[in-house]
């Protein structure tokens, strides 16, 4: 429930004349104007007042000044009922004026979008059968670019998709880069999302695949950005896509960012995955000898899979799997002398901290951070429990773990080249 505290006129005034002075202050300075569900966040944790919240707090405010601002003596402003939260009055708005004070606003959140570098400029890229989709931010003072590659399964280029991830991980690393001055790239990949046409079949891609898709957007990446090289940040699976891609030699690359990502073959991980949750007991079995064929290349019959295994080992992931099977971080992490950064959450319930110790043992030029109390989403995870946990999957609204997006900045800019 919004609780604005925007009664009179002459607040509403102070609020329009305020919006100009909005660029470049500190988000808190405007807590007076926000409803009190977004001035608790930023009250209770000043780190977590991201501008986007900002943005949010002030364009809504400001339909409710501009409601007010129409409101005759008495009258009350009322939500319309509308799912976007918009205000009414209870007369009829004087045409002019209307137009003219959105006008004022829809300029004015236009200014703040565009000094602030957060709006996404679609950019595309020939896949196989159709286009591959991504969104790029030109950060204001473009002090380098980023490809953010997705982890593992049906998610998008924000971090969102199915079994009911919500996490807005990958926009919110964006809008986190561009507030320190780079840019970035998150994409779709190939056979899902806007890049659904990419190829007919979402499940029917390799490791190989992502990797030259990720090559080829590097070098639009490069060129639409001015940087000579860009950073691959890998997320999860998306740790090991970057692990292959540098390997091929095909995109130029300054450096990775490798946050969550698996530090040994992933059937293993797997494995240690199954095992951890005490209610797969009944079909361990089953399932590791599922996988040991998978590992050596070949494909279960459907009729040998039991049914609570099929979601996992259904006969469309299957070659997909033998081909992720296939692939082992450590040697590809040897293998690259370029800097890199491995960023791990102790609360991580997919990947522990011991593969980012992995893959930091095995690189050249490696900077390890353990972050206390990170999920596997990036974000904090309050009083360290399994409901809290899995809450930074589900609910966008949480913000990235305080540290990420300054140990991100600060290693792509200490390292970036002249």
């Amino acid at each position: 429930m919004l609780d604005w505290s925007v009664p009179s006129k002459q607040d509403s005034y102070s609020l329009f004349r305020a919006v100009p002075e909005f660029i470049g202050t500190p988000c808190n300075a405007y807590l007076q104007w926000f409803p009190s569900s977004a001035r608790a966040i930023c009250e209770q944790k000043p780190s977590s007042c991201h501008l986007s919240i900002c943005l949010r707090s002030l364009a809504i405010a400001c339909e409710h000044s501009f409601a007010a601002l129409h409101a005759a003596p008495g009258e009350s402003i009322s939500k319309t009922g509308q799912a976007d939260g918009r205000f009414s009055v209870t007369r009829p708005f004087s045409l002019i004026s209307s137009h003219t004070l959105m006008s004022r606003l829809l300029l004015l959140i236009g200014v703040l979008l565009n000094g602030t570098a957060m709006a996404d400029e679609e950019m595309t890229l020939q896949g196989p059968q159709g286009p591959l989709h991504g969104a790029y931010i030109h950060a204001g003072e473009n002090l380098a670019t980023v490809l953010i590659i997705p982890g593992s399964g049906p998610i998008d280029r924000d971090g969102n998709g199915g079994f009911g991830i919500r996490s807005n991980v990958y926009r919110l690393l964006a809008h986190g880069l561009a507030e320190k001055g780079i840019s970035s790239l998150r994409i779709d990949k190939r056979g899902m999302y806007s890049s659904s046409k990419a190829i007919a079949d979402g499940n029917k891609v390799t490791i190989e695949d992502y990797a030259d898709d990720v090559s080829r957007w590097s070098a639009i990446l490069s060129s639409r950005s001015g940087h000579e090289c860009v950073w691959l940040l890998g997320h999860s699976e998306g740790g090991l896509v970057a692990l292959k891609t540098v390997e091929t030699g095909s995109a130029t690359v300054c450096g990775l960012l490798l946050a969550a990502t698996p530090g040994r073959p992933l059937g293993e991980l797997m494995r240690d995955q199954l095992k951890a949750n005490p209610a797969n007991a009944p079909v361990l079995k089953d399932a590791f000898r599922i996988m040991d064929r998978l590992e050596a290349g070949e494909k279960v019959p459907e009729q040998d899979v039991p049914g609570a295994l099929k979601p996992l080992f259904n006969s469309g992931l299957q070659d997909y799997m033998i081909n992720l099977f296939s692939h082992d971080p450590l040697p590809l992490m040897t293998s690259y002398n370029g800097p890199s950064l491995i960023l791990q959450g102790t609360e991580d319930l997919q990947v522990p901290p011991s593969d980012a110790e992995n893959l930091h043992g095995a690189g050249i030029d490696t900077k390890l951070q353990i972050v206390a109390g990170m999920s596997h989403m990036l974000k904090q995870v309050e009083n360290a429990g399994m409901e809290a946990n899995l809450a930074t999957y589900t609910d966008p609204n949480l913000p990235l773990a305080n540290e990420v997006t300054s140990m991100l900045s600060e290693f792509i800019l200490a390292n970036q080249p002249n």
